[in-house]
């Protein structure tokens, strides 16, 4: 019984430690884009979304371990069983350092939208005080023009 319930945990932990691995995966393709390019928006959102589809797996995947976990309770003391149990470990351990690299990639990839949209909005703010005061100039150039030119001779 001990066996068939580590084996399923075993299981569980491989399942979740494969989903994170595609995860990191679309995490380190996303990370290399610049955005140099339009296309390069489309490629990123498509990420987006693979990382959204990856991460309902995922938390339904944990969901059920969670649940297993709850159902089964810790298992026993007993050493019998103790290579599985520290193969269950080691995987764990991997699901944890995955999801910490994870997280520092998203936090970069996160920091280079970011600066990307900063450097996009000060563009436009550019264009806007352009755009601006190219119309005010000429708007005054254009506004009351006088009788008597300030270049015109007064004489007749």
């Amino acid at each position: 019984m001990r066996e068939e319930i580590l084996l399923k945990l075993k299981e569980m932990l491989n399942r979740k430690k494969e989903c994170l691995q595609k995860i990191l995966y679309v995490v380190k393709e996303q990370e290399e884009i610049t955005f140099a390019i339009e296309s390069d928006f489309d490629l990123f959102e498509e990420y987006i979304e693979e990382k959204e589809d990856l991460i309902l797996v995922l938390s339904k995947l944990n969901q059920e371990y969670e649940e297993f976990i709850k159902q089964m309770g810790e298992v026993g003391a007993d050493n019998t069983y103790s290579d599985m149990k520290q193969q269950i470990n080691l995987i764990n351990q991997e699901v944890i350092s995955l999801s910490k690299e994870i997280q520092i990639l998203e936090e970069k990839s996160k920091d280079n939208f970011e600066a990307y949209v900063r450097q996009e909005r000060e563009k436009i703010k550019n264009f806007r005080i352009n755009n601006q005061m190219a119309s005010n100039y000429y708007k005054s150039m254009n506004v009351g023009q006088l009788e008597d030119s300030y270049f015109m001779d007064k004489r007749k």
